[in-house]
C-alpha cells in the first residue's frame, strides 16, 4: 500500500474549486489518475477507497465495495451515513474531520458495522490528499482481523426493489394485452390458425404477468411492506385445496402425491388456525410446484405437524404454536455447490432458456424464502444429488375457536 503515499503528488487540484466541492467537482479533481488507480487498487485484495472533501466516495476498489454488497461503480457518490450503522458512521465522520482538518495520519483499531451486516473488527488507516496547500479529500484502506461475511443479501435487497418497481410499471399493460387476447379468442370468425396464435399470445402474456407479480411480491417483501392478513382457517381444508391445485401437474407426470394426515394435539382438534391463507397457500404452491417440476419418477410428499416449542416460545399464551411444513420429493436432487447458489439472485438473472436445467426454483424460491420469513420462519433445504430434496419451514400461528 505504499503507492497510496505517492497518490497526492500526482493529483491535479483545480484552484477554482472551493473548500467543499460537490461530488461532481471532486470527481474532476481526481479524474486524471482514477483510471490508473482503479487498475492498481483492484489488483490488490486490501479494501481501499477515496473520499472527496464532502465525505462522499469518488473511488472504491472491489475489495471495499464488497463489504457493502455493492460494486465499485455503485459506491460512487455514496456517503457513510447511508452505508454504515449510526455509531460507525459517527466514528467515520470524526476520522475524516481529523484527517482533513489537521492532516493527521490516522491508524486505529475499530469495528466496522454496515447497515445490513455484522460487526467486523478492522484496522483503518487514512491520510489526507493535498495539492498546493489545499485539502482534496482522503484516501484510506483497512485490514480485517477476520474474514468478512458475504453481504450479498444487502445487494440482493436493493436489486429486488429496483426490479419490483419496473415490474409494477409493466404489469398494467401486460394485463391489458392478456385481456384483449381473451376477448379476441371469443370471436367466432377466427380461423383455426388465428385461434392457435392467439392462444400462444395469451399463454406467453399470462406467464410474463406471473413473473411481474412475483417481482412485485419480492420487492414488497424486501422493503418490509409485505402485509399479512391473518384469518381463522380450517387447516385441513386449505391443505386439501392446495393438493387439488397441484394434482393435474402431478398426474400429467405420472408420479405419486402423498399428504400425511394433519396431526394435531387432541385438545386442539376442531379448532381454527390464525394465519394468512393467501400467503401460506402461495408459499406451499411455490414449493410443491418446484418439487413436481424436478421430479420425473417416484413421489412428492407434503407433511404438516406442530413443531416443538422453542426456548423463546410464549409459555404464558398456550394458544400460540408453531407449525412445521415439509415438502419432500424424489427428484433430481442437488450437489453441495448447487445448494450454495440456490438463493443467489444473480444466478437467476443469468439463467437462460438454452442453459441446462438446474435444480433451482428461480424467482419462486426467492419469494418462498421471503414469505417464510414474513411469517416468522426460515426456509430450510437439504438435498442429495440423485436422491431428492426436502424443503421445510415453520410459521408462527395460533389456535382459536371456530
Amino acid at each position: 500500500m505504499s503507492t497510496c503515499t505517492h497518490f497526492a503528488d500526482v493529483v491535479e487540484f483545480d484552484p477554482a474549486i472551493n473548500d467543499t466541492p460537490s461530488i461532481d467537482d471532486t470527481t474532476l479533481v481526481f479524474q486524471p489518475v482514477l483510471g490508473w488507480l482503479a487498475d492498481l487498487a483492484n489488483s490488490n485484495d486490501t479494501p481501499l477507497w477515496i473520499k472527496g472533501a464532502n465525505r462522499r466516495y469518488v473511488f472504491a476498489n472491489s475489495g471495499y465495495a464488497a463489504l457493502f454488497g455493492m460494486t465499485p461503480s455503485e459506491m460512487l457518490g455514496q456517503c457513510d451515513d447511508d452505508l454504515l450503522a449510526p455509531e460507525s458512521a459517527r466514528m467515520s465522520a470524526a476520522r475524516d474531520h481529523a484527517v482533513i482538518a489537521r492532516g493527521e495520519l490516522v491508524s486505529e483499531e475499530t469495528t466496522l458495522q454496515t447497515v445490513d451486516g455484522e460487526p467486523l473488527p478492522v484496522r483503518i488507516t487514512q491520510r489526507r490528499l493535498m495539492h498546493r496547500g489545499r485539502p482534496g479529500g482522503t484516501v484510506g484502506w483497512l485490514k480485517s482481523h477476520s474474514k468478512p461475511r458475504d453481504n450479498w443479501e444487502a445487494r440482493e435487497q436493493r436489486l429486488l426493489f429496483q426490479f419490483s418497481q419496473a415490474a409494477h410499471e409493466v404489469r398494467s399493460p401486460l394485463s391489458g394485452m392478456v385481456g384483449m387476447a381473451r376477448l379476441l379468442a371469443d370471436d367466432p370468425g377466427l380461423t383455426t390458425k388465428q385461434t392457435r396464435f392467439l392462444a400462444a399470445i395469451k399463454n406467453c402474456g399470462q406467464h410474463l404477468l406471473g413473473v411481474a407479480d412475483d417481482m412485485v411480491d419480492l420487492g414488497r417483501a424486501c422493503a418490509g411492506k409485505l402485509t399479512l392478513v391473518p384469518e381463522k382457517i380450517d387447516m385441513e381444508q386449505l391443505l386439501g385445496d392446495v393438493a387439488q391445485w397441484v394434482r393435474p401437474d402431478i398426474e400429467a407426470k405420472q408420479i405419486a402425491f402423498r399428504m400425511q394426515p394433519f396431526a394435531v394435539p387432541a385438545h386442539k382438534a376442531g379448532q381454527r388456525w390464525l394465519v394468512d391463507p393467501l400467503r401460506l397457500r402461495q408459499l406451499l404452491l411455490n414449493l410443491l410446484g418446484n418439487a413436481v417440476h424436478h421430479t420425473d419418477s417416484g413421489h412428492v410428499e407434503l407433511r404438516v405437524s406442530v413443531a416443538p416449542c422453542g426456548a423463546d416460545s410464549k409459555a404464558d399464551q398456550p394458544e400460540h404454536v408453531r407449525l412445521r411444513f415439509e415438502i419432500e420429493d424424489t427428484g433430481d436432487g442437488m450437489t453441495p455447490d448447487q445448494l450454495s447458489q440456490l438463493f443467489c439472485f444473480d444466478k437467476k438473472l443469468g439463467s437462460s432458456a438454452d442453459a441446462p436445467r438446474e435444480p433451482s426454483g428461480g424467482l419462486g424460491l426467492l419469494i418462498s424464502r421471503r414469505l417464510a420469513r414474513a411469517m416468522g420462519g426460515e426456509l430450510q433445504v437439504s438435498s442429495e444429488r440423485g436422491k431428492g430434496t426436502l424443503f421445510s419451514f415453520e410459521i408462527n400461528t395460533a389456535t382459536c375457536d371456530a
